[in-house]
């Protein structure tokens, strides 16, 4: 970003309309749909991240949208990888 005066001084993922790039860390992308898909799944990659320091298998689990074998913690839905997750009450005994 440093290449930049718009962007320079930043160090959150941004789209510069100065210079037309977007920035994921240190990373620049020139096509505006490539940005907004790799900030997408960098930001969910990053949510998986701070869920996996709760429980380390949720990390993965909500990355992938799968339930987590540990806890079960339902992550399968597009709403609880943005959001709060399903928790399912066990059920009885098999």
């Amino acid at each position: 970003p440093a290449e930049c005066p718009a962007c320079g001084g930043s160090t959150e993922d941004h789209w510069c309309t100065r210079c037309g790039r977007g920035w994921i860390g240190n990373i620049a992308l020139d096509d505006r749909d490539r940005f907004d898909e790799a900030s997408e799944e960098f930001d969910r990659l990053r949510k998986s991240v701070e869920i996996g320091r709760r429980c380390a298998t949720c990390g993965p689990a909500s990355y992938s949208r799968m339930r987590c074998p540990d806890c079960g913690t339902d992550w399968s839905s597009e709403s609880t990888t943005r959001g709060a997750p399903v928790v399912e009450e066990p059920g009885p005994p098999r």
